[in-house]
């Protein structure tokens, strides 16, 4: 680190999580580039993907009243956060200190702890711990979350986006090639 910053690298300090949660889904930048210094990978167990390709995940699903609190994000890569999210029997947990346990529909469980207690052991990420908060779903809405569908086959939606594209280029050309009145 001390080569790097005489080299003229530049410090970024990071802001701690607040103790209480956001009040909105959406997570502020501050707080993504905590959860980003913690976790600086996939949460998976084995899953070795960057941080900065992956989605932030709430662990207890917004909707049902989990907080948008560093205590309850971690980075998932798309892969794993799809399975995570739209295959049923997967579920996880997670601490302050942002272990993660992740339980499988076969019943294993596998425990991660943040990368950056392996790079910087000294420092603490521990953030308050939150508890489930209200359902935020109305009276009577029982939808749950469900794997998007395809409106079309891939290679019915390519070859649309290529036909509309064509057709585009196809007007360009006769409204260049249309004589003008002057």
């Amino acid at each position: 680190m001390a080569a790097l910053l005489a080299k003229g690298a530049k410090i970024h300090h990071l802001t701690p999580p607040p103790i209480n949660p956001e009040d909105g889904y959406r997570i502020p930048e501050t707080l993504q580039e905590w959860v980003k210094a913690r976790d600086l990978y996939c949460r998976a167990p084995g899953c070795s993907r960057p941080i900065e390709f992956c989605d932030l995940d709430h662990t207890i699903a917004w909707a049902d009243g989990g907080p948008t609190h560093a205590s309850d994000l971690k980075g998932y890569c798309r892969f794993h956060h799809v399975i995570k999210t739209f295959h049923p029997g997967w579920s996880d947990s997670q601490a302050p200190d942002g272990t993660v346990t992740i339980t499988t529909p076969t019943g294993h469980t596998y425990t991660t702890i943040p990368t950056s207690r392996l790079y910087f052991p000294n420092v603490d990420t521990t953030s308050a711990p939150v508890e489930r908060g209200s359902p935020r779903k109305a009276q009577g809405d029982e939808r749950t979350a469900k794997m998007p569908k395809r409106k079309r086959p891939k290679a019915k939606d390519r070859a649309y986006r290529i036909a509309a594209e064509r057709a585009i280029n196809d007007a360009r050309v006769a409204e260049r090639s249309r004589p003008t009145d002057f």
